[in-house]
């Protein structure tokens, strides 16, 4: 690991589906320079833009011909890019229709935009317009499925430090096998309350994920999920997890400071109310965590390409 935590070495960074900001935060905590967001969800890109005013941000929906694409990102890395420099490039494409979480989900459609961005990537790999590559996603089936052919591996992310149950693929041409070099325990969920001076509302004494299957709490009710504050707390959804009062049966959702906590974001990141507590707990929990991306860039410097 590096020891003052930033890549010695200079990498720009694309981030595709760029959403609120996640991937790019933690790869500028690693000492990458943001060269460009792109998303078509503009409330999330305008919340991007915010904390990240020096990058280029393009509110546009991706997909369609990858080499059309890939020559405007190649015009667009030529003129912003010194010669010979290390660009990586990554994507997050939209994981509802992956998730277990959506009842109503489509693997097709899900994968169509993961086998898009790897397209993508492979294409500007191969002309040397990139160097290095990612793509994260949710751990279903079909992207495990991707892994002979094009590297990567599922990770734990509360194996590194994220204070949640998240697993996560990651594709692409980064070295992961010193990856557990970063590994760390992570905190708790009364760690993270007691880190923010807050306590849960009175007579919520667990938390809840609110998908999965019921299980039978001691006062002999059901719910779901449930979790003690003393452990990690489940991935973070837009609408989950909740405090979970076992007397009253019923849930209140977390705070958006808890939530983004424990997504490991800076507390110091603009979140603003005016685009109201819903959308932004989305942008949240659709977020890469920006603990795992700084792994991820970091790893980048140091793979050989």
């Amino acid at each position: 690991m590096f020891d003052n935590g930033k890549t010695d070495t200079m990498i720009y960074v694309i981030d595709l589906f760029c959403g609120c900001g996640g991937f790019s935060t933690g790869a500028v905590q690693a000492g990458a320079k943001i060269i460009l967001a792109v998303d078509k969800w503009k409330e999330a890109l305008d919340v991007h833009a915010l904390n990240h005013p020096d990058a280029e941000h393009l509110c546009t929906e991706l997909g369609g011909d990858a080499e059309e694409f890939g020559l405007s990102l190649e015009a667009f890395i030529q003129s912003n890019v010194p010669e010979g420099e290390h660009v990586h490039l990554h994507a997050s494409p939209p994981c509802q229709h992956l998730s277990k979480a959506n009842p109503l989900r489509d693997t097709g459609i899900g994968m169509s935009l993961v086998h898009w961005s790897i397209a993508l990537c492979e294409l500007l790999k191969a002309k040397g317009i990139i160097k290095t590559w990612s793509l994260e996603q949710v751990a279903a089936t079909p992207m495990k499925e991707l892994m002979p052919e094009h590297g990567g591996r599922v990770l734990k992310l509360d194996d590194f430090g994220v204070p949640q149950t998240r697993r996560r693929a990651i594709l692409g041409n980064i070295n992961l096998e010193p990856i557990s070099e970063y590994k760390e325990a992570p905190r708790t969920l009364q760690q993270l309350m007691d880190g923010l001076e807050m306590a849960p509302p009175d007579g919520f004494d667990c938390t809840t994920a609110g998908h999965g299957l019921k299980k039978r709490l001691p006062c002999g009710k059901e719910s779901y999920s449930c979790r003690q504050f003393d452990q990690t707390c489940s991935t973070i959804l837009s609408s989950h997890p909740s405090f979970y009062s076992t007397a009253q049966a019923r849930s209140t959702a977390f705070p958006l400071i808890l939530a983004a906590e424990a997504q490991v974001f800076p507390r110091s990141y603009i979140f603003p109310a005016s685009y109201g507590n819903k959308n932004l707990r989305l942008m949240v929990a659709n977020a890469v965590s920006p603990r795992l991306s700084k792994i991820l860039i970091e790893l980048a410097a140091r793979t050989v390409v």
